[in-house]
């Protein structure tokens, strides 16, 4: 089992990106995950996820190295940005 200071010290160097439509849900998990993450970028729904994806590649030419969605949310919904952010990254996607 590993504990909060060792996967703080994994984390520390990776980028990720929370879409949760849930005000609530997305704030709270938000602090936790800003206190693990390198840097974090947070979507309230899948269109503004899918932007961030695409605008943090065009600044740091990198991908987030994690991407975390629910699966019910307006305009666009979890697993329509999985598959856009597929497209967009086919040769590095991985699935867990």
């Amino acid at each position: 089992m590993i504990d909060f200071k060792t996967l703080k010290e994994l984390a520390q160097h990776l980028c990720i990106l929370y879409v949760e439509d849930d005000e609530v849900l997305r704030t709270k998990t938000a602090r936790i995950f800003s206190n693990l993450f390198k840097h974090v970028d947070i979507a309230q729904d899948g269109n503004i996820g899918l932007h961030l994806y695409s605008e943090y590649h065009l600044n740091t030419n990198e991908y987030y190295d994690i991407v975390i969605s629910d699966i019910q949310m307006p305009n666009l919904d979890g697993i329509g940005l999985s598959k856009a952010i597929f497209e967009i990254n086919k040769e590095k996607f991985t699935f867990l």
